[in-house]
């Protein structure tokens, strides 16, 4: 959240064209929790501002004396992909609320039904909300400091400010996952857990500058473990602007982590394996080697990538022999074609011929 990240941007025109190409995947009540028939399902879509577009689920539940339990569900689209999908609010009222779009704010007007009300006079009241949509942070804040979204948006930040990308995941667990469905919020999650990523990079890295090899790979282990947990989605959810990788701790898993495309997190993930790989350690050379293979399929012309992969393997071999193989090879030799004749350590050389 503490980084920018801006999609392409488009015009009105043809983000109103967009609208109506995603209308057809806007939320569809009968997937959330509404148990009965439902008695009203109103969806629409408006231009948020000239960049985004903003589409509504309305969801209404007979709750008995004319009255309705509804759920409000956005989507926030971009370039025709969707940002964020997020539950708005629910509670007892007279109909479906009435919205109001201004710029980057969304107002909605309720008439609530109190029905623990003393009286029937003040058991109905009028309420407006308003959300404002954070284009940093992929969600829509109510405009209330006191809210409890608010608050984690704040302490979330400030945990990754801090380098302390477990704590940041805890804020994620405990208190987005309600409002935003990881599994409706692929691109939301992924971009989070990109910043996670680079808050764990940045901790190991410290570490390993003040010489602490075992420190480092112990924090880029424990990242990765914690991170693996996230796997919930398919390769169908990789898009133009993501990454599907397989679990790095539970590889058989058929589902897939997602981290926006960047050279920044490429960078981040090749640090973290060589982190592990430093510490020369069976298990550690073998996460590496890992991630670096999956590595190679995103970024096949990174060249120290095959150096660090070659390496690991040389080291596992010293390990756990590979008998009759030779697996560092192939990136060493890859490794050779990428670079100039004049940087290629002798090490490399000499590996190749053995």
């Amino acid at each position: 959240m503490n980084k920018v990240r801006i999609y392409q941007i488009i015009s009105v025109f043809m983000l109103t064209i967009s609208a109506q190409s995603v209308y057809a995947d806007v939320l569809d009540c009968h997937t959330f929790e509404a148990q009965n028939t439902l008695s009203f399902n109103t969806q629409s879509a408006y231009v948020l501002d000239k960049d985004r577009v903003v589409t509504f689920a309305i969801c209404g539940e007979d709750a008995g004396s004319g009255r309705y339990t509804y759920g409000m569900y956005a989507s926030i689209w971009e370039s025709g992909e969707k940002v964020v999908e997020q539950r708005l609010d629910a509670g007892i009222v007279d109909g479906p609320p009435t919205l109001k779009i201004t710029k980057n704010k969304i107002t909605a007007t309720y008439t609530y039904y109190d029905r623990y009300a003393e009286s029937s006079k003040d058991a109905v009241s009028t309420q407006s909300k308003v959300w404002t949509y954070k284009p940093k942070a992929h969600i829509l804040a109510l405009n209330d400091k006191s809210a409890t979204l608010t608050q984690q948006v704040k302490l979330y930040s400030n945990a990754l400010s801090a380098r302390e990308p477990f704590k940041a995941l805890d804020i994620l667990d405990q208190n987005f996952t309600s409002t935003l469905d990881p599994a409706r919020n692929p691109r939301f999650y992924a971009h989070n857990y990109g910043d996670v990523l680079n808050a764990g990079h940045q901790k190991a890295l410290a570490l390993y500058k003040k010489k602490d090899l075992v420190g480092a790979a112990k924090i880029s282990r424990q990242l990765l473990e914690r991170m693996d947990k996230y796997t919930i989605y398919t390769r169908k959810d990789e898009a133009s602007s993501l990454w599907a990788f397989q679990p790095w701790i539970n590889p058989t898993s058929k589902n897939y982590i997602l981290l926006p495309k960047s050279p920044e997190n490429a960078q981040y993930l090749n640090d973290l394996a060589f982190f592990l790989a430093e510490s020369k350690q069976a298990d550690d050379l073998k996460l590496a080697i890992f991630i670096y293979e999956q590595l190679k399929r995103h970024y096949r012309s990174r060249t120290v990538l095959y150096l660090n992969l070659g390496d690991a393997y040389w080291d596992l071999n010293a390990l756990e022999p590979f008998e009759n193989q030779r697996p560092w090879y192939a990136p060493y030799k890859k490794y050779q074609t990428l670079s100039s004749s004049k940087s290629i350590p002798k090490r490399v050389l000499q590996r190749i011929e053995k």
